[in-house]
């Protein structure tokens, strides 16, 4: 069995730390795409904070907070502030030898896909994990008071504060896909949505060439997990975001956001009553535990999840 998985930050990473202990996981060939939106270069070194947080979930690294490495030390970071240069944007001591590792053989002429298949393979990482194009493509903000700014500064150095007036995707539809990306998508007996942020997660990947008709035209099982529980976010700025584009913050919301793509959507218990809408839009909707916070409980949430659609 083939199975896509496409992939933002924590939200992904968090399923796919349940799917790495599924059942018969072995006989699985399983593919994931990861969002390159967030990337963006910090002091000199290339960050792609999306596929290093898929990589250290998948190999048991990850934080507490769900970034970064377990464990990790701050004394680089710590002397990077002494000497005034960027230190908003926070990056440990082992973290920082993977961006360091990544920004060498980028260098050295290395597509961004090489590189993330030759870290896959140093922390051992089972999955095959594909960025979803080897081009520059990074997702910009645009603030209420026509502010321009990268997703990074709006996330974690302002701490998604800003009303969202836009968010542009400017390259993204000039950009190819990383070679295997169609392939995979072809080839799919499953396409799974963790619960990704889709504006800032899911549609910088959509958005790329061929990607989104790829799917349409899948004949694969296509299910999302919603990331919003009676109209809070999981986590992150989700709820907030919508409410900005004048929608309103809830299961329903999500639905008709993902409604040429999937056929199933897993939500949670409390948002059933949105059910028959869910089904007005041709998606059926099943309920689930959806909150994979949890690491003990992740595989467990994941495993019951999964057994309805395999």
């Amino acid at each position: 069995m083939n199975i896509v998985i496409f992939s933002g930050g924590v939200g992904g990473a968090r399923f796919l730390y349940g799917l790495k202990d599924y059942k018969g996981i072995a006989q699985i060939n399983c593919t994931v795409i990861s969002n390159v939106g967030d990337d963006f270069f910090w002091n000199g070194l290339k960050i792609c904070p999306d596929i290093d947080t898929v990589i250290y979930h998948l190999t048991d690294q990850s934080g507490k907070f769900g970034w970064g490495i377990k464990d990790d030390s701050f004394e680089v970071l710590s002397n990077i502030k002494f000497l005034g240069l960027d230190s908003w944007f926070k990056i440990g001591d082992k973290d920082m030898s993977t961006h360091l590792y990544r920004t060498k053989l980028l260098a050295e002429g290395k597509t961004l896909s090489d590189v993330t298949q030759s870290i896959s393979d140093l922390y051992g990482c089972s999955f095959k994990i594909i960025p979803i194009t080897n081009e520059e493509c990074p997702t910009t903000i645009i603030n209420i008071n026509d502010e321009q700014i990268t997703f990074q500064e709006y996330f974690a150095k302002r701490q998604f504060q800003d009303q969202i007036k836009e968010i542009q995707y400017l390259n993204n539809s000039n950009a190819l896909p990383s070679p295997g990306v169609i392939e995979a998508i072809n080839s799919a007996d499953l396409i799974i949505f963790p619960p990704s942020n889709p504006f800032l997660s899911v549609e910088p990947m959509l958005q790329i060439q061929f990607v989104k008709e790829a799917i349409v035209e899948s004949i694969a099982k296509k299910i999302a997990i919603s990331p919003i529980i009676q109209g809070q976010a999981i986590k992150g700025p989700l709820a907030k975001i919508i409410s900005d584009f004048g929608m309103e913050p809830n299961i329903l919301s999500i639905a008709k956001y993902y409604k040429e793509i999937i056929d199933t959507i897993f939500i949670d218990e409390a948002d059933m009553s949105f059910s028959e809408s869910i089904t007005l839009l041709g998606i059926k909707s099943l309920p689930a535990n959806i909150i994979l916070t949890d690491k003990n409980l992740s595989s467990k949430h994941t495993s019951a999840i999964l057994d309805q659609v395999i």
